[in-house]
């Protein structure tokens, strides 16, 4: 995701349920066979399991995915918060951004 090709603070604009969301991603990565978002959160202390994650921070990410799947509907879309506190990685499992 810090990767050649990768980008900082991307803002993205998109239709998500019926309503117009503006955002600006943390990190992006976008391949041919899948995207990465990646959010920097500063949590202190940051939750040890991805089920303590406050749902303000799935519903934001939901909503990236949600219109990133808009405008790339062939690939997977992967959702990573990184802890910035740690520092450490946590990628949201996809059953929990449906």
């Amino acid at each position: 995701m810090f990767a050649p090709g990768s980008q900082a603070e991307v803002p993205i604009v998109g239709t998500v349920n019926g309503r117009v969301i503006s955002a600006q991603v943390d990190r992006l990565l976008i391949g041919e066979r899948e995207i990465v978002i990646v959010d920097y959160k500063t949590n202190r202390p940051p939750p040890r399991s991805v089920k303590k994650v406050p749902q303000i921070y799935i519903n934001q990410m939901k909503a990236y995915r949600a219109a990133l799947q808009a405008i790339y509907p062939d690939r997977l879309v992967r959702c990573v918060l990184l802890w910035t506190d740690t520092p450490r990685l946590m990628e949201i499992p996809e059953n929990m951004l449906e």
